[in-house]
Formats: C-alpha cells, structure tokens, sequence
C-alpha cells in the first residue's frame, strides 16, 4: 500500500486476519454476538518523510463486528462493520483534507473480503479530491490479493501531499 494514511486499514486488516486465522470456516447455528468499538490515533510525518513539508494525521475508527459462531458455541465467522474519520493537515500551511470512509469487512476463516467507500477525500473548502470504491479479497492464510476491483483504489502520497499544498518528500 502506497500512503501512509493507509496504516489504519493496515492494522485493521492485520486484525481482521488475526481474526480469520482463529475462525474455522462453517455454517453459523446461532444469533451473532455484537460488540461496538472505537479507537483513535494521531501520527506525525516531518517534512522529508512523506512530504516536503510537517504532516499530521489523525484517525477514529469506530464500529461493530457480529460474531457467529455453530451450535457447539465456536467462532466461524466475523462481519466487522467500519466507519473512518481521518483528518491530514499541512502543519506548515494549515492546509486540511478530511475523509469519512464507511466499509464492511466479511471474515470467513478461508477469506477476508472488504466492501464500502474506500476514499471520500476532500479539501477544506468541500471539493472531493479523491472518491473510491469496490472491493477487495484476500486469502485469510496468506494475507494475499485475490480479487480487487477496478474502483477500489488506493490513494498515494503524492495525491494526499499535492492536495495539501506540497509535493511528495
């Protein structure tokens, strides 16, 4: 993945994976088990990093995940429901772009699919600079690319340091 605003997906889909590696593949028996989270980071780029100039980054997740599991009560599945709310900032400028992405990530044990708004970037006057969609799948073993869509797209460094009024470092 190109950007370093990808490392939350990152590190949700490293515990989605987590996740499909300890859920074997079946038939759910029972009501799934809901559980809401949130969490928040703030990061920091020095100029030279990711851009030519300070960054900042700051992301909330929030959510919930169904659980199912078989009749004998063991986990086979997770559905794990995202909202993103990032903010970046040219902390020499002070220059915004904010981003609320909604996704759903479907764990099986053999797969991890995830379905949503990837991008809805826009600058602080409201302009949408980059808007994504689609999907993509990964072997839940491996963590490799099966399948991805042609609208899913990734945004690179140097989008998100050209749209805050910089270059890539």
């Amino acid at each position: 993945m190109s950007s370093h605003h990808t490392r939350a997906r990152v590190a949700a889909l490293a515990l989605t994976l987590l996740v499909a590696a300890l859920v074997p593949a079946g038939a759910s028996a029972a009501a799934p088990r809901k559980e809401s989270f949130e969490f928040s980071f703030s990061d920091f780029f020095p100029a030279g990093d990711v851009c030519d100039f300070d960054r900042g980054l700051d992301i909330t997740i929030s959510g919930w995940d169904e659980w199912y599991s078989d009749a004998a009560g063991t986990d086979i599945g997770v559905t794990v429901h995202f909202t993103f709310k990032i903010g970046q900032r040219n902390l020499d400028t002070g220059a915004e772009l904010t981003d609320t992405e909604r996704a759903i990530q479907f764990v099986d044990g053999e797969t991890v699919r995830l379905v949503g708004l990837i991008w809805h970037l826009k600058d602080s006057t409201g302009k949408t600079v980059v808007n994504g969609a689609g999907q993509v799948v990964l072997d839940g073993g491996s963590g490799e690319v099966t399948k991805i869509t042609p609208h899913y797209q990734e945004t690179s460094d140097e989008v998100i340091c050209v749209a805050l009024g910089g270059h890539p470092a």
